[in-house]
């Protein structure tokens, strides 16, 4: 994530499961570490509340196993504030990716568009700097002007644009060949 230039697959369907399970996951971590920090604070104090009649060295073991969670929960924090902020930047990726896109229409008519070509792979990456999501279609056609054509198909479909088609070859034993298409889309409300 800390890079600009990496790729992101993002399982479009259905955000909002994900999203309240990556929250209920990162509340529950925070919740069991505030337990513990509470739990290991009163310790102390129960132990002196208990009384003369109780031996010092059970109400020191009892400090030290509160002291060692004390530390364990301390030496774990560093973790759970990373996951947490990796959550987080996940957050704003998938908020952009969902702000403003009907998904599931944009994807139809992509489909449609590619008929009788088939894609084997379509990525999505989101240029924060500029805005925008960036998709990138591969799969196979029959011939090269099927290509041609199916640039000109998606380039009718909103909110596509900038289309232009990076690359084509020829794949496998017969004429079959390979395209790779690159297109934008600007969401409304990406950051």
């Amino acid at each position: 994530m800390s890079n600009a230039s990496s790729s992101l697959a993002i399982n479009l369907l259905p955000i909002s499961r994900r999203m309240r399970n990556a929250r209920s996951a990162a509340m529950s971590r925070w919740l069991s570490v505030v337990v513990l920090l509470a739990v290991g604070s009163y310790i102390p104090a129960g132990a002196m509340a208990l009384g003369s009649e109780d031996d010092l060295t059970v109400i020191e073991s009892r400090i030290q196993r509160s002291q060692e969670a004390l530390l364990r929960i301390r030496s774990e924090r560093p973790s759970l504030e990373a996951e947490l902020l990796q959550l987080r930047n996940r957050a704003v990726i998938l908020d952009a990716v969902e702000s403003g896109i009907d998904w599931l229409p944009l994807l139809g008519a992509m489909s449609e568009a590619a008929h009788p070509a088939r894609f084997d792979q379509i990525e999505l990456n989101l240029n924060q700097s500029q805005g925008r999501i960036d998709i990138r279609m591969v799969g196979l056609v029959e011939t090269q002007s099927d290509a041609r054509a199916l640039v000109l198909r998606l380039e009718q479909i909103e909110p596509l644009s900038g289309l232009k088609m990076t690359g084509t070859k020829v794949a496998m034993e017969r004429e079959v060949y390979r395209f790779d298409i690159a297109a934008t889309v600007k969401p409304d409300g990406v950051r």
